[in-house]
């Protein structure tokens, strides 16, 4: 990918290993963290992100 770092690619994998519901444990090892506080540290924004979306569903779910 043309202009992505290795951060930006590193992240985008984290992303989408924890959205495909990959446990927690199973990514920390993954991507070399010794510890999981460590990747919820690093990552704790995607549950976030993921929450939304799932507020998004059923406000959908429930207009239709």
């Amino acid at each position: 990918m043309p202009g992505a770092t290795l951060h930006a690619l590193r992240r985008s994998y984290v992303t989408r290993l924890l959205q495909a519901g990959v446990p927690l444990e199973v990514v920390a090892k993954l991507v070399g963290h010794a510890h999981i506080g460590t990747t919820v540290k690093h990552y704790r924004w995607i549950g976030d992100v993921d929450l939304r979306a799932g507020v998004a569903k059923l406000r959908m779910s429930s207009a239709a």
